[in-house]
């Protein structure tokens, strides 16, 4: 799980990575096979131009989805309103903290 406000905008482009090799692979192999798995990006049925820009319009859609995932997780806000300087350091969030004698 992800903590609040731990994302940013600037992840976007490494989440698209899956996406977009996955549309290259789909494209290469449609047409080492002459077979295309989805009708939206069928290149033999409706031709290159229009199976680019009905990928281009997901490619489009998955950004905007990501941007306005992003968005509410900043809106959300951290958890806490302690300032991470009064937290200490990151390891002592996971060290149990010994009983007191």
């Amino acid at each position: 799980s992800t903590p609040r406000g731990a994302v940013a905008f600037a992840h976007i482009p490494a989440w698209i990575g899956y996406p977009a090799g996955y549309a290259i692979y789909v494209f290469v192999r449609g047409e080492m096979v002459g077979a295309y798995p989805y009708p939206f990006i069928d290149v033999a049925a409706i031709g290159y131009p229009a199976a680019l820009r009905n990928a281009a319009g997901i490619a489009v859609v998955f950004v905007a989805l990501a941007a306005v995932l992003v968005g509410l997780n900043r809106l959300i806000g951290p958890r806490t309103t302690a300032s991470p300087d009064s937290l200490g350091s990151p390891d002592s969030l996971t060290k149990p903290v010994p009983p007191e004698n």
